[in-house]
């Protein structure tokens, strides 16, 4: 059976948050997901991936599709056919977390397959897109 859920295994809602700091859900989808009828699910999912391309606004792009997807596999990613390019970008970040807290080294961005515009803040690539979850 095919994995059809956004999460990504970092939950943020079980310490009282609205929206998911990992997946971008609201606590309601998160909750009611295997019970919502897959138009409302791909809704979901359309917003999500629509929120990480407004986030990311064509700033990072994938270079080395082999590296980024290897990249998935390594920080436990789950790619599934609802993911678009941009959401993946995102949580692959997020995933890493700490690796690239600072962002200042964007070698390690290279070495995931991507390549950055160098006048975008990653600083604040999660707030932004946290924000947007919140509309």
């Amino acid at each position: 059976m095919a994995i059809n859920t956004p999460c990504i295994g970092i939950c943020s809602t079980v310490y009282g948050d609205e929206v998911c700091r990992g997946c971008k859900r609201r606590f309601k989808e998160i909750i009611d997901w295997n019970n919502l009828d897959l138009n409302y699910q791909d809704q979901i999912w359309a917003r999500l991936n629509s929120q990480a391309q407004q986030v990311l606004n064509k700033n990072i792009k994938i270079i080395d599709l082999n590296l980024f997807n290897q990249a998935l596999v390594k920080y436990r990613v789950i790619k599934t056919p609802k993911h678009e390019d941009d959401f993946l970008i995102l949580l692959l970040i997020k995933k890493m977390g700490l690796e690239i807290k600072n962002y200042k080294n964007l070698e390690d961005l290279k070495r995931l397959g991507l390549e950055v515009n160098l006048d975008l803040d990653l600083e604040n690539l999660d707030k932004i897109f946290y924000q947007l979850a919140d509309e």
